[in-house]
């Protein structure tokens, strides 16, 4: 591809895909908008909390945001081809705008871009870069998220590098590889791989980095506990089996894979946790976002019950997701939390 002057403001297009995300999705927006991306596409479905509701009404008051309802998609696409179909739908609303962007990047709801260069925003990422092709970040889970609905953006951060990657890629190419972690066309020439690992494939490096270089994608793989119970429970969107089945157990990354400091900045994270509260309330998004969270509490409990209910033989397929989750304590915590959800699900990180 041609190259770019440097020193341009780069506009990057964010996507989204979310189901059951009311109790995370403003913080996701909220810290993305932060970092320049727009526009920023959330693509709702099969959602039984107000997940749809907070999409659209973050798109009604933010220029940047832009929500699709996905749901009326289910009824015609094959189940097993919808993210991609999705993605290809949002592309699709891409090449239609007026403006395009420069850089288009997909992300789950459980990921954040950081950049660990000082650079306020995307565009000035890339600009330090020179402007590739693609640029690929490896996953780090955090290590202190583990408290329920808690902020990973931390100034002490601490997290294991995972050798899975997302990738931020230049758009307007002939894309012939589409999925959530990898976008191929013939046209990218200039690729990075940020943390300097050699590739498997172009979805993941060989082995997790020791360090994930100068950006990465916080991914919020586990959460607290009742929190990965409950995501456990949304189950498989493509079978009608109960529970997700990729996952290894509670923090099973945590537990295997070596830890590494990455300081965020004190003020930085300062800054995200003060204003965060204000941008909701001036969005009018904290009921929601609260009510998001009862609900993600309430699916912790309905797995639970459904998990401790089945016999030994049924139970047999779902051993690893639950690997390392302690029962008792995932019980105390959602009867502690109902029986006085405005005392313990007020409070706004």
């Amino acid at each position: 591809m041609n190259r770019v002057p440097m020193s341009k403001n780069f506009k990057v297009a964010l996507v989204a895909i979310a189901a059951n995300e009311a109790a995370y999705m403003a913080q996701f927006v909220y810290h993305h908008l932060r970092m320049g991306f727009s526009p920023i596409i959330l693509m709702t479905n099969n959602s039984e909390d107000d997940t749809a509701v907070m999409a659209a009404q973050m798109a009604a008051r933010l220029p940047e945001v832009i929500h699709i309802d996905a749901d009326p998609w289910r009824e015609v696409w094959p189940i097993n081809e919808f993210q991609k179909r999705a993605y290809q739908l949002a592309l699709h609303m891409i090449d239609g705008m007026q403006v395009k962007p420069d850089y288009v990047m997909f992300l789950d709801v459980d990921e954040f871009w950081v950049p660990l260069t000082g650079d306020t925003t995307v565009s000035a990422y890339i600009n330090r870069h020179d402007a590739p092709d693609t640029m690929m970040f490896n996953w780090v889970v955090p290590d202190k998220d583990d408290a329920p609905f808690s902020n990973a953006f931390v100034p002490d951060f601490v997290g294991v590098p995972h050798n899975h990657m997302k990738m931020l890629w230049r758009y307007g190419g002939t894309v012939t590889v589409l999925n959530a972690h990898v976008v191929t066309a013939p046209e990218f020439q200039r690729e990075i791989v940020v943390s300097g690992r050699p590739l498997t494939g172009r979805h993941a490096t060989l082995g997790a980095p020791d360090h994930p270089g100068n950006g990465m994608i916080l991914h919020q793989m586990f959460r607290s506990l009742p929190e990965y119970v409950a995501t456990l429970e949304r189950g498989n969107p493509a079978d009608d089996r109960p529970f997700k089945m990729n996952r290894w157990g509670f923090r099973h990354v945590i537990r295997t894979g070596k830890k590494v400091s990455v300081p965020l900045g004190p003020e930085v994270c300062k800054a995200w946790e003060h204003d965060f509260p204000i941008w909701l309330e001036r969005l009018g998004l904290s009921l929601l976002l609260i009510a998001g969270r009862r609900n993600a509490i309430e699916r912790a409990a309905r797995g639970l019950e459904l998990y401790l209910s089945m016999t030994e033989a049924d139970r047999e397929p779902y051993r690893n997701p639950f690997l390392f989750v302690d029962f008792d304590a995932v019980q105390g915590f959602v009867s502690q939390t109902l029986s006085d959800p405005v005392r313990h699900l007020h409070r706004i990180p």
